[in-house]
């Protein structure tokens, strides 16, 4: 019985090693990209969040926006809906008229949210060809 026992314990790496083997693909062409199964323009928001479960301990209103000596400002007001404290990272990314990015881009900043807390992020575009803008929020730390 036990040497039955160690021939399968022997065998089954083999067995998972051919498996492995016969069905890697030796194509070298790359991979085509599949559809977003979110339709536009619900995958292109204006607010993303790096984690999903800061959907629920975040609200967001829209953003406010405005033309300041030629360059976009914009401030978007965030509450904490929670009874609990959060240190986050949060940033915007800027585009132009066609959809491009336009820099240079601005890195993380910490942000406190106390308690049912509201803040406004807010800062400019460095680039005056800025249009639009997308405000990332994201656990600061992780």
């Amino acid at each position: 019985m036990n040497r039955n026992r160690i021939i399968a314990a022997m065998a089954l790496p083999v067995l998972a090693l051919f498996l492995v083997a016969c069905t890697a693909s030796s194509d070298p062409s790359p991979n085509a990209g599949l559809l977003d199964p979110v339709p536009a323009p619900a995958n292109n928001p204006q607010v993303s969040l790096g984690s999903p479960e800061l959907q629920q301990l975040l609200g967001f209103e829209p953003g406010i926006s405005e033309r300041r000596n030629g360059l976009l400002h914009v401030a978007v007001p965030m509450r904490n809906l929670t009874n609990n404290r959060y240190t986050l990272d949060y940033r915007f990314v800027f585009y132009d008229e066609n959809g491009m990015e336009v820099g240079p881009q601005m890195g993380y900043k910490e942000i406190i949210l106390d308690p049912k807390e509201q803040r406004r992020p807010a800062t400019n575009a460095a680039d005056g060809r800025a249009v639009a803008y997308r405000l990332h929020v994201k656990w600061a730390n992780r």
